[in-house]
């Protein structure tokens, strides 16, 4: 369809114009003269026709003959009637009317088949409280296929032009009308009015605005007075209760002040009575004392005599036990001198032993020629002995078969790290400190593809019998490592790009480094430094050692930076490059480059609207794979969990629906692999409950109109979860409780 002719010329719109015409006499409808009506208009000067420029009535009649293959002259020119009424409606001003040119779009779009015309869902008042017109039609594309459409638009459309005042921001006001019409559909109990009044009087509340009708006031008076007669009879008691207090008060004072006096006679009298048995108490005490002090000095002779005696005792015993003890260790020391002096004589006859240590060397030099030919799998260590045994024959090493019997006895004898002289280095050797490896033979392209992907293969079989998970991308991705060809991992954040990584290097038995966004060009080449130095980077180190770089998040780079990945991506053989300090460093057999973004690399979207376009030769070069998140993947890390992945898998698909109802293509907030990993951590250590997970993880940073719509389409799914009952309804309840207290968390 052309944009409505902006820029075409005169004969340009005529030859569209004809094709128009043919197909429109096709079905008998004669548009010409309609047509030379709009022609004349430019050909003159003249500015009367109803829809203009000719280019956007000839967009409209192309899109009416299009909706349908069959229909009645009549019907023909009824639509085009109702275009020029709509037209007169939304360019008000012609092409004067402010955003003419997006009006336009709009205007051509009320016409699609199945569109705002064809269901008969224009209302001039509801149209214009939208400030973006396409808002209007998401509106009417999110409910056009609603049962009952036309009485649930009439009842929205009243709804609408009254919350308008209440609402600033374009996109709020729109999910609102469409949670409102979901609730219309849904219900089977309620009037269409009632929801919608319940609805307006819960968003005036909201704002402040509450109706008190005479009635409210005559109760509020009524109160009032109720109020006041109350607090006229609570005032009398209140001075009774004071009168009262004032009494007691009187009353309190006479009775503590004869208290007083009963209590100084009956102080003196008991005074007088304790001086009495005072003196007594103290004449019996000296009489006891007395008696006490001879009988104590008679037991403590006793006493101190018996003690003595026993302390005796147990001197005589310790002495026997010291004796035996020293006599029993000199007995032991003698011995492990006499033990000592034959380890030794038995280790000189072993060093002395020439003919011995002769036959081990002899040994080793036999063995060095199988050593070597067998270079090529010393970096599979991690793999059986049947594996390694085949791969050799496979590979056509060309040993002589007495050879080859010996390297099987060879092999038989010592696990193959003891084979050769130096192993693969972990992801954790220091790279300053590596020598340039060999190349590694599951990279090696003069052994068949086939037979190096088998051997991978059989590796990730035995990982997986021991409960190891792998993505189901995670073949094609290894292919593409295997086979040079710069996999771009593009997925969401959180699916497991980077341990993804992790694993298909361990499983090759290569070192990777993380270079993260390439922000200038001295992240791939480095810098000389201001004393002549060379600054190398960690792409230096993989380039000319053989590693594997990572470059993650290669669409948040600078795109001016990364085109300098182009001469390190054409996989030449035998390639080589002049680094800034002047090395010509030569590309290593298995130097690999791998990157992972969260766009497809054309730029910034809505979720991740930071992110740059990666330049086209850049993105020529690399092979796209899509990695989005696993259900197999999550299902095996929350096994044992089976509620939760369920709810898992209800909860993305709500959000899925929201992208598709809002014209938004994806929706904030969704659970990643990352997330399944931590709720799984929650739940076996008992950290979080139900109630929190659930408010961390499904609940926090979205707002009330999302959570509804999520709420309301689960309740609509949940009977195919039924699982994940228990869960859904805590989550039910939080966001009701949310809806209460109006939004607030």
């Amino acid at each position: 369809m052309a944009l409505f002719g902006l820029g075409r010329s005169e004969d340009e719109l005529t030859r569209r114009f004809k094709i128009i015409v043919a197909e429109a006499k096709r079905r008998c409808i004669d548009v010409e003269p309609k047509f030379y009506y709009y022609v004349r208009d430019i050909k003159e000067g003249e500015r009367e026709s109803v829809i203009r420029p000719l280019g956007l009535f000839l967009d409209v009649v192309e899109m009416i003959l299009s909706n349908r293959l069959d229909f009645k002259p009549a019907d023909y020119y009824r639509v085009i009637y109702h275009a020029e009424r709509l037209y007169k409606d939304i360019f008000t001003y012609d092409d004067k009317t402010p955003n003419c040119e997006d009006l336009q779009l709009v205007f051509t779009e009320f016409f699609e088949e199945g569109g705002v015309v064809a269901k008969n869902m224009y209302d001039p008042a509801l149209f214009q409280t939208f400030y973006d017109k396409n808002n209007y039609i998401y509106l009417c594309k999110a409910i056009g296929q609603y049962p009952n459409i036309r009485a649930i638009f009439h009842e929205l459309t009243t709804y609408g032009i009254s919350i308008r005042e209440y609402y600033i921001d374009d996109s709020e006001y729109l999910a609102n009308l469409i949670r409102v019409a979901q609730e219309l559909a849904d219900t089977v109990t309620m009037q269409y009015d009632t929801i919608t009044s319940m609805e307006l009087l819960k968003i005036q509340r909201m704002n402040g605005f509450y109706n008190i009708d005479a009635v409210d006031i005559a109760k509020a008076e009524k109160q009032l007075l109720e109020t006041k007669q109350i607090m006229e009879h609570s005032m009398e008691v209140i001075n009774q209760i004071d009168q009262r207090s004032r009494q007691l008060q009187d009353l309190m004072e006479e009775i503590t002040t004869s208290i007083r006096q009963i209590g100084k006679n009956e102080g003196e009298l008991m005074q007088q009575a304790a001086e009495t048995y005072k003196k007594e108490l103290a004449s019996e005490y000296k009489k006891e004392l007395k008696t006490q002090k001879k009988q104590i000095s008679l037991e403590s002779s006793e006493f101190v005599k018996q003690m003595f005696e026993e302390a005796t005792t147990e001197l005589e015993q310790l002495r026997t036990m010291a004796k035996t003890i020293a006599s029993s260790t000199s007995f032991e020391i003698t011995k492990m001198n006499q033990d000592a002096e034959k380890v030794l004589r038995r280790v000189e006859r072993m060093v002395n032993d020439d003919a011995e240590v002769r036959r081990i060397l002899k040994q080793s030099e036999e063995n060095q020629e199988f050593m070597q030919r067998v270079t090529k799998l010393e970096m599979l260590n991690d793999v059986n002995l049947s594996a390694i045994e085949s791969a050799v024959n496979a590979q056509n090493l060309k040993l002589a078969k007495n050879d080859g019997e010996k390297a099987a006895v060879i092999i038989q004898q010592a696990p193959v790290a003891a084979v050769a002289g130096e192993v693969a280095s972990s992801s954790n050797t220091s790279v300053t400190d590596r020598v340039i490896e060999p190349v590694n033979p599951l990279l090696d392209t003069s052994i068949p593809f086939r037979d190096r992907f088998a051997i991978v293969m059989a590796e990730k079989e035995r990982r997986m019998a021991r409960g190891e998970h792998f993505h189901e991308m995670f073949d094609d991705v290894l292919i593409a490592l295997m086979e040079d060809s710069n996999p771009y991992l593009i997925g969401p954040s959180g699916c497991g790009k980077t341990y993804m990584i992790k694993q298909l290097t361990d499983l090759l038995h290569m070192d990777f480094i993380d270079i993260g966004y390439i922000n200038e060009e001295y992240d791939i080449l480095g810098y000389q430094t201001a004393t002549g130095g060379y600054s190398a980077p960690n792409f230096y180190l993989c380039y000319k050692y053989g590693m594997v770089a990572f470059c993650d998040e290669l669409d948040n780079g600078n795109s001016r930076a990364t085109v300098k990945l182009n001469s390190f991506l054409s996989n030449v053989v035998d390639a080589s490059y002049n680094f800034p300090n002047g090395e010509n460093v030569k590309r290593h057999p298995n130097f690999r480059i791998i990157a992972a973004g969260n766009t497809a690399g054309n730029g910034a979207d809505m979720n991740y609207n930071t992110r740059e376009k990666i330049e086209e030769s850049v993105q020529q070069r690399f092979v796209p794979i899509y990695v989005g998140y696993d259900n197999a993947v999550e299902e095996a890390i929350l096994e044992g969990y089976t509620d939760w992945f369920r709810f898992i898998e209800l909860f993305r698909a709500a959000t899925d629906a929201w992208g598709v109802s809002s014209g938004m293509g994806s929706a904030s907030g969704i659970l990643t692999t990352r997330d399944a990993t931590t709720i799984r951590r929650y739940l076996d250590n008992g950290s979080f409950d139900m109630e929190r997970i659930i408010k961390y993880q499904f609940i926090q940073t979205k707002d009330l109109d999302y959570l509804l719509f999520l709420g309301n389409y689960m309740r609509s799914h949940i009977a195919n979860y039924p699982e994940a009952q228990a869960i859904y309804e805590n989550f039910m309840i939080q966001i009701e409780k949310i809806r209460e207290d109006g939004g607030r968390r």
